[in-house]
């Protein structure tokens, strides 16, 4: 029985990438509680962890950027116990990104560091830039009302290939380029493209940045 139980939670988290790329923020939400509960029947402290991450993740996206940073800390203290490097570091981009959307730079720029720390050599990752570092590092300049820097990190942000983000994450930073270039013409298109052929739907808050 404890094995269908984990069965189910993992199927319900698998499930939450359709949800983000839909942009249906309610349904990931129902279905992470779902998984939580779940997780909790079985003893998978792991998957419980990872819920309260995505979770994160998914109230970062709906604009609510003190309840994200408040649920990280908590899957960053679960996942310090039972987490892979890969979990944690991403967990990282996602705090990051959410203390500098809520204009907390001091505490972005910190996370920022840790996660420069983290990073593989030059060497061993390529020419690509890390997603993360580079939406932090765009969107505490977009802050701070440096528009150049903020597109040319956005721009980056949308050519990475780090192996972590994927066309969801590649469809956020094209939002920021938009909003953020002198000349968005060709990042609009680009952006356009995509949501129809990976069928991404925006959320409320990037159609607002687009508007």
């Amino acid at each position: 029985k404890t094995g269908r139980v984990r069965d189910m939670a993992v199927a319900q988290n698998n499930l939450i990438w359709h949800d983000l790329r839909t942009a249906d923020l309610v349904s990931a939400q129902k279905r992470l509680a779902a998984v939580e509960r779940l997780s909790v029947r079985c003893g998978e402290h792991q998957l419980r962890a990872l819920a309260r991450a995505n979770l994160a993740e998914v109230l970062r996206l709906d604009g609510r950027f003190d309840e994200s940073i408040r649920v990280g800390l908590q899957s960053a203290e679960m996942l310090a116990e039972v987490g892979h490097p890969m979990q944690r570091r991403r967990l990282q981009g996602v705090l990051g990104l959410s203390y500098a959307l809520g204009g907390r730079l001091d505490e972005a720029e910190k996370v920022l560091a840790g996660m420069r720390t983290q990073l593989p050599t030059a060497e061993e990752r390529g020419p690509d830039e890390d997603w993360d570092c580079a939406m932090v590092e765009a969107t505490i300049a977009s802050q701070r009302g440096q528009r150049l820097l903020a597109a040319a990190w956005y721009a980056t942000a949308a050519q990475s290939n780090d192996g972590l983000s994927d066309l969801r994450d590649t469809a956020e930073a094209l939002v920021g380029l938009v909003a953020t270039s002198d000349a968005p013409g060709p990042a609009r298109v680009q952006l356009d493209e995509l949501c129809q052929r990976a069928g991404i739907t925006l959320t409320s808050r990037e159609l607002a940045l687009l508007a």
